[in-house]
């Protein structure tokens, strides 16, 4: 892997050396201008057919402006907006000091191009090494993942594992998680997880320990099912969860076709739960809402219900976190919990 370091090179060094060391570290390979030697065309020509050749571009950037090669646009300015164009997967590392006016100004171009991979600030040489080694692993973790289509074939082809889960005309909760990347996961002999999995799941609330659960052992996966929640694990370390959505306010007339958004965020937080990865695509949803709808169930146990039947029944998001955080996704699962209520609200 070719990593293109970009940024004023006078009084500059000890930035660059330790750029230099963290590809050195990785077993990557840093192209800089230090060099490049001797060529047929002009040093900044140079710079950006190795841009074109690099499959990541690191752009540091200090106080200094540097020399323009075009009155207002100095080389690291047109480095980085070659490597814009070219969409390549820019890492950005600012240095923590004052800038000049001009630096100032491409550091706000900087700021607004939303496709980097990320934009960190660091103060000594020995953190911005630190910095580049952790994202540069991130962005490898990146390149190397599955497609969204990947993801969608990989569930398509469990749903089948299911069979039996889901009740006529009850919501239901989807969740998976998918690492990234890929790995096989030993999972242990017969009903070594489930044990586990169940505790989890009755201290979030998702299953009773009076009821208990039956186990579920096949030859590509294990799992359980606990009353109105079932959890499956794949050899590849795919997780996959359903759960009934809906109220459980048994009181409440038609509680089945309320779909608590508090119930929906707790759901989401148990499932964070069996998370063993940090980093992996996830999966948020509802399936069979054909009638229900995103409502906290009303106080008066004997309201009328109405709501009129959907031809679209079922809704996902689905989401590639490098890294996965707890705060992340919390974060995340709000906003998807968000974007169903305006979904399947009335």
């Amino acid at each position: 892997m070719r990593i293109f370091i970009s940024s004023v090179v006078n009084g500059f060094g000890r930035f660059r050396e330790a750029a230099r060391y963290a590809c050195d570290t990785l077993d990557l390979t840093p192209v800089m201008s230090e060099d490049f030697g001797a060529r047929p065309y002009p040093s900044e020509q140079a710079c950006l057919t190795e841009i074109e050749h690099s499959d990541a571009f690191i752009l540091i950037l200090g106080s200094k402006y540097g020399y323009e090669q075009a009155p207002g646009v100095s080389v690291t300015q047109q480095e980085f907006r070659h490597a814009v164009a070219l969409k390549k997967s820019i890492l950005v590392f600012i240095h923590e000091e004052p800038a000049e006016p001009l630096q100032k100004i491409f550091q706000q171009e900087v700021s607004e191009y939303h496709s980097g991979f990320c934009r960190v600030k660091f103060s000594a040489p020995e953190e911005l090494m630190h910095h580049i080694i952790k994202n540069i692993s991130r962005l490898s973790k990146q390149q190397n993942a599955c497609s969204a289509d990947e993801f969608l074939h990989k569930l398509g082809a469990t749903s089948r594992d299911f069979h039996g889960h889901s009740r006529q005309y009850e919501a239901t909760f989807v969740f998976a998680f998918f690492p990234q990347p890929g790995r096989e996961v030993l999972l242990g002999k017969k009903g070594s997880h489930q044990d586990q999995i169940f505790m989890n799941l009755c201290q979030a609330g998702l299953a009773d320990m009076r009821s208990g659960y039956q186990a579920i052992d096949a030859a590509h996966y294990t799992g359980l099912d606990a009353g109105k929640t079932s959890v499956r694990l794949y050899d590849d370390g795919l997780i996959s969860v359903k759960a009934s959505a809906s109220s459980d306010a048994s009181s409440t007339s038609f509680a089945n076709w309320y779909v608590p958004p508090t119930r929906l965020k707790i759901l989401s937080q148990a499932c964070y739960a069996l998370i063993d990865s940090n980093s992996g695509w996830c999966r948020l949803g509802l399936e069979g809402m054909e009638h229900a709808v995103i409502e906290e169930p009303p106080a008066d146990t004997h309201g009328s219900f109405s709501s009129g039947t959907r031809r679209e029944v079922c809704g996902h998001v689905d989401k590639l976190f490098i890294p996965l955080t707890e705060g992340a996704f919390d974060e995340w699962s709000g906003i998807v919990i968000q974007k169903l209520q305006r979904k399947f609200g009335r």
